[in-house]
């Protein structure tokens, strides 16, 4: 889930782009209380158990309840905050064709809203699946590759059956 804070309005995204934020009103308004102007923060939508450890369980039961009063927002990734942090940008499309147009996360693509950027750094990730529109599903970041340039990085092609 993405949260977007844009002067005083709050929106709880999922990754398929709808706008959750009057299913969490509870999460929404500590997300209000956050000192920036504008900010996009990845993060996740958990039910802490008495511990604090997140319970899937307990967050299905939250949602199916209607209690979300108790959803907590953690927050992964900052991705934007009040111009400090920008995005990397390439001045053009450092492709021959674009991507296809509809989706990002599954929502409709506004190519004002997108940054081309130039890898300069190689991660390994492990990921449970790729989707169906070529995103990776599960993702868990392993650790820096300083042995491997950029340029060798392509998604594998599974073998046939």
């Amino acid at each position: 889930m993405h949260a977007r804070l844009d002067h005083g309005k709050v929106q709880l995204l999922t990754r398929t782009g709808l706008d959750w934020s009057n299913l969490y009103p509870y999460p929404v308004s500590a997300l209000r209380a956050l000192r920036a102007k504008t900010a996009y923060i990845d993060g996740e939508l958990c039910a802490p158990r008495a511990d604090g450890a997140p319970s899937f369980g307990l967050l299905q039961a939250a949602m199916d309840q209607g209690r979300t009063n108790s959803l907590v927002f953690f927050a992964f990734d900052l991705l934007y905050l009040d111009g400090v942090l920008k995005p990397l940008e390439t001045p053009r499309m450092p492709l021959d064709k674009p991507p296809p147009r509809e989706n990002r996360f599954g929502s409709p693509l506004e190519l004002s809203r997108v940054h081309w950027v130039r890898p300069e750094v190689v991660v390994e990730v492990t990921y449970l699946t790729w989707t169906e529109g070529g995103l990776l599903r599960a993702v868990s970041y392993q650790g820096q590759r300083e042995d491997k340039p950029a340029s060798q990085v392509v998604r594998p092609i599974p073998h046939p059956l």
